[in-house]
């Protein structure tokens, strides 16, 4: 299933969840939501999640070692950090529908978002927003 059919999944199982538990919208609402729905794939090289952490994070780190490094050497430091950035997350990730699609890595995010919002209703629905990826993806693992 593509993130589009996740993101809509989300959507759907968090608009049946609003009828019992109602929630006011919100742009944290709605990034909670977004994120629940696609975070499963954080491990997929394929997703669009994916490709958008790694690039943040290879953003990140070349922003920081230019940031960082005498002038002389801030143009090829900061290529060699998102480069190093990008090698890393590749070799270290998870095989798809690993850990990534399971019970505890459902708790983990939301306990994440919890801690994040300070807000039980987001951590529910950023909760049954992942749990909706599991129940598409047909996965249902404990770790």
């Amino acid at each position: 299933m593509n993130a589009f059919w996740h993101a809509a999944a989300a959507l759907l199982l968090c608009g049946a969840l609003s009828l019992a538990v109602p929630v006011e919208l919100s742009p944290q609402l709605a990034a909670v939501i977004l994120l629940g729905g696609l975070a499963p794939d954080v491990d997929n090289s394929k997703s669009n999640i994916f490709r958008l952490i790694v690039g943040s994070l290879a953003v990140c780190a070349g922003a920081l070692a230019y940031l960082s490094l005498p002038s002389e050497s801030r143009i090829l430091g900061a290529i060699i950090a998102a480069i190093a950035v990008v090698l890393f997350v590749l070799l270290i990730k998870p095989r798809h529908r690993g850990i990534t699609h399971s019970f505890l890595a459902l708790a983990v995010f939301a306990l994440v978002v919890f801690a994040l919002t300070r807000s039980e209703k987001l951590a529910l629905y950023g909760g049954t927003a992942f749990f909706s990826h599991l129940l598409a993806d047909g996965e249902f693992k404990l770790a």
